[in-house]
């Protein structure tokens, strides 16, 4: 679990100690955290622990890097962080922002999905679309549009 005590929940602190991290991890010469790295930094805190402090800021990062992030690493992680956000959608339903947080990037990280018949038959990716279409009724307005988005 990434230590983000010091940031007092707000999201410059997260993004501040995620980058951080990322720096300190850095092989050679050091350089700008990428979409990239930050995607991977926050997947691997996603599958590292079910208790994950300021989560709503560590998801609201997620779902701004997945768009801007390398699509094949989006595309080769999918399962497992699908797997962590149906997780989430389903621990914290009576969370809006954490659940559209959740549904959100579980949309964007969809659209970056090969259109392939293989990707389509796989049981995470069924999962994930009937998580998204059970939202399409919901009675909260917010969730229904962001799945809808």
């Amino acid at each position: 679990m990434i230590d983000v005590k010091r940031s007092e929940g707000s999201l410059n602190g997260v993004f501040e100690a995620l980058r951080e991290v990322i720096l300190s991890r850095q092989a050679g010469e050091a350089h700008e955290p990428t979409a990239t790295e930050f995607f991977a930094l926050i997947s691997t805190t996603l599958a590292s622990s079910d208790r994950i402090e300021h989560l709503v800021e560590i998801l609201t990062i997620f779902e701004a890097v997945v768009p801007k992030c390398a699509k094949s690493v989006v595309v080769s992680q999918f399962q497992p962080n699908s797997a962590h956000l149906l997780r989430f959608v389903q621990k914290y339903s009576d969370s809006p922002r954490l659940l559209r947080l959740s549904l959100s990037t579980l949309g964007a990280m969809m659209r970056l999905q090969d259109a392939a018949e293989g990707f389509w038959s796989a049981v995470h990716a069924l999962r994930t679309v009937n998580c998204l279409l059970g939202f399409l009724d919901d009675e909260r307005a917010g969730l229904r549009s962001t799945v809808q988005e």
